[in-house]
């Protein structure tokens, strides 16, 4: 039972991620401005903000643009809808909403602004159902007037709040560790002495004989192929992480005698200080490595299950542009 709670505890899936913080930021900015001013509710506003959210920095110009265009779309169509409807049945009315979605669909295809369509579908929508106390086309302007600020502050937020740039600048405040050189040919010995000891003792649910079944080739590799950068202690090796191309983590370890050391967070910090973006492969029961990788601003990229070891992992990812969804 503690085993599960503690997984839950770590699993991604449980963790508060930036989208989550900036699309409730963004609806807070537009519910406050639009209730300060006295004007509106701010709903419009803060539906545009969560449509155009992102999760990265996708919100670019020509995004912003291509959202304004299928907003004046929708907010446009909407309004000749209203001036339509003001003296007809039900049923005619009924008829021009669906004619309204038809051409809004229509018109985003030929605007190349597919992406566009929802939050257009939603202005002219809005603009019909809305209560109306002002004439339609100023009625249907208040309301094209909302959705931009609600795209606008959506777009600021995204672009500019950003919790990873204060975590990354408090991190170059931080001295580079100098215990931390490239690895030697004579350091072997001791990396592989530490990968066998902290393998085992992270990885209790897996068959010590796996360990040893694999040790040769992961000597090989070591030794041949990857780049491996050390931390020394008193003159020894006590931890160690492994990278292949200069962005693949296939080992990151530390002495058993150093826990409490935070050896495996300076080796991370080390090589995101060196390198634009980092992946790397662990699995789900190591929790005191997820963590690790979570605390240092990986995500997981997906789970899999890995059958020569027979244990399930995430394969998990961290960039200077990334992060936490």
């Amino acid at each position: 039972m503690e085993n599960h709670a503690s997984r839950k505890h770590l699993d991604p899936r449980f963790k508060i991620g930036m989208r989550n913080v900036k699309t409730a930021l963004s609806v807070g900015i537009c519910l406050l401005f639009f209730q300060f001013i006295g004007v509106g509710d701010g709903i419009q506003a803060a539906i545009a903000a969560i449509i155009c959210m992102k999760s990265s920095l996708q919100n670019s110009i020509q995004t912003g643009i291509e959202r304004v265009i299928g907003t004046v779309i929708g907010a446009v169509l909407g309004i000749l809808a209203l001036l339509l409807i003001e003296n007809t049945t039900y049923q005619v009315a009924t008829l021009l909403a669906i004619t309204g979605v038809v051409l809004i669909i229509y018109l985003c295809n030929i605007f190349k602004v597919q992406a566009s369509t929802v939050i257009g579908l939603v202005v002219f929508l809005i603009i019909l159902i809305g209560e109306k106390d002002l004439p339609p086309i100023t009625y249907g302007i208040m309301r094209l007037v909302e959705t931009f600020f609600g795209i606008i502050a959506a777009y600021l937020i995204n672009r500019f709040f950003d919790l990873r740039h204060i975590r990354k600048l408090i991190k170059e405040k931080k001295p580079v560790s100098t215990n931390i050189r490239l690895a030697k040919p004579e350091d072997l010995s001791q990396i592989m002495a530490i990968w066998l000891s902290s393998n085992i003792m992270s990885h209790p649910y897996i068959e010590i004989l796996y360990w040893h079944q694999i040790y040769d080739s992961v000597r090989n590799r070591y030794k041949d192929s990857e780049k491996i950068f050390v931390y020394e202690s008193k003159g020894r090796v006590s931890g160690f992480i492994s990278l292949v191309d200069d962005m693949d983590i296939d080992g990151l370890h530390a002495d058993i005698k150093s826990k409490g050391e935070g050896v495996e967070e300076k080796l991370l910090h080390y090589c995101q200080q060196l390198l634009p973006c980092l992946t790397a492969k662990i699995f789900t029961n190591n929790t005191k490595g997820v963590e690790i990788l979570l605390k240092s601003g990986f995500y997981v990229v997906k789970e899999a299950f890995d059958a020569t070891a027979n244990a399930e992992q995430y394969e998990m990812a961290w960039s200077e542009k990334s992060g936490d969804a």
